[in-house]
C-alpha cells in the first residue's frame, strides 16, 4: 500500500553504515517530518542488535557487522525487501549505495527520491591514504555510477560548500550538520591556577584526522604539565590503525583509549565532550 490505514504517507529513510538513530537521519530528518503528523516513518540503518521502535518511527537493521563485505551486500537485499513491503511514496537515501535500487523502484511506481548528501565521497577518497590507487579509482567509478543511476527529485546538502563542489546536484536544499539542541553560552574561560587539563578526541578515528599528531603533541605537553590527561574514544574503521594508536599510547598512563569497531552513539560522545577542558578536532 502506498498509503497506510491511518492515511499517513509512508517515508523510508535509508543508510547502510550510519546507525539507525543517527543524529542526522533520525534526529534531524525523521523527527522533523514526524512533527507534521502527516507521515509514517521508517528508518533502515546500521544496528548490531534488532532495533526497537520509537513512538511512531519503525526501525530496521541494514547490517549488523560493520566490516563484513557479505553483510554489506545483503544490505542491498534488505533495502529492496523493505521497499517492497513498505512501498514508500518517498525514500530518502542517506548513502549513494541505495540510489541504483531506489532508481529501479522509481521506474515502476510513483516514487520520489531525495538524496541526502552527507559527504563529498569523491573528495574523501583523495584523503584516504590507506587505500591503493586502483581501489580509489574503482571506488570513484562506483560512486559516480551510483549517483548517475537515478534521477533524484531533491538533493539535501550537509554543507554549504557542497553546492559549489558538486554543481551537478540540482535542485538542492542545504541542511547543515550543526549541533541541534540547547547551546550553553559561556564567557571567557580562565585557567589561572589550574595545572591539570583534560583533553578529548572523539568521533571517527582515522589517520587522515591527525590523531597521531595530536598524541605526539600531547606527549610533548606532558613535559611541562605531567598531570594532563587525554581520552581518545571513537569508531575505528581501519583495524591496523587501532594497533598504531595502542603502540603510541603504550606506557603513558595519562592517555586513555576507548575504541569500537562499530559507530558509537552521539549521546555517548557528547557526554565525553562535556567533561573535557579542551576538545581536539581534526
Amino acid at each position: 500500500m502506498s498509503q497506510q490505514a491511518n492515511g499517513k504517507i509512508p517515508i523510508l529513510i535509508a543508510s547502510t553504515l550510519k546507525p539507525v538513530k543517527d543524529v542526522r537521519a533520525y534526529g534531524k530528518l525523521a523527527q522533523s517530518l514526524g512533527e507534521t503528523n502527516k507521515y509514517r516513518l521508517f528508518i533502515i540503518g546500521f544496528s548490531p542488535k534488532k532495533p526497537k521502535n520509537d513512538n511512531e518511527i519503525r526501525f530496521f537493521s541494514s547490517m549488523s557487522h560493520f566490516d563484513s563485505g557479505i553483510d554489506r551486500f545483503l544490505a542491498q537485499i534488505r533495502f529492496a525487501w523493505k521497499m517492497i513491503v513498505i512501498r514508500p511514496r518517498l525514500v530518502i537515501c542517506c548513502t549513494y549505495e541505495y540510489l541504483p535500487l531506489a532508481g529501479l523502484f522509481q521506474r515502476f511506481g510513483k516514487l520520489k527520491i531525495v538524496y541526502d548528501v552527507q559527504e563529498n565521497y569523491l573528495a574523501n577518497l583523495e584523503l584516504n591514504f590507506s587505500q591503493c590507487s586502483w581501489r580509489k579509482k574503482l571506488a570513484a567509478k562506483l560512486i559516480r555510477w551510483a549517483e548517475k543511476s537515478t534521477s533524484a527529485d531533491l538533493f539535501v546538502l550537509a554543507e554549504k560548500c557542497y553546492a559549489v563542489e558538486m554543481p551537478d546536484k540540482r535542485p538542492y536544499l542545504i541542511l547543515e550538520n550543526k549541533f541541534q539542541g540547547k547551546i550553553n553560552s559561556k564567557g571567557p574561560v580562565l585557567f589561572t591556577d589550574k595545572k591539570a587539563f583534560h583533553f578529548v578526541i572523539t568521533g571517527t578515528l582515522t589517520p587522515t584526522y591527525g590523531i597521531l599528531d595530536a598524541m605526539a603533541w600531547f606527549k610533548a605537553l606532558l613535559d611541562k604539565y605531567p598531570e594532563n590527561t587525554l581520552h581518545i574514544t571513537g569508531h575505528v574503521t581501519i583495524p591496523d590503525f587501532s594497533e598504531k594508536l595502542k603502540n603510541e599510547a603504550e606506557g603513558i598512563d595519562q592517555i586513555r583509549l576507548q575504541f569500537s569497531s562499530e559507530p558509537i552513539p552521539n549521546t555517548q560522545l557528547l557526554a565525553k565532550v562535556k567533561k573535557a577542558d579542551f576538545v581536539l578536532l581534526p
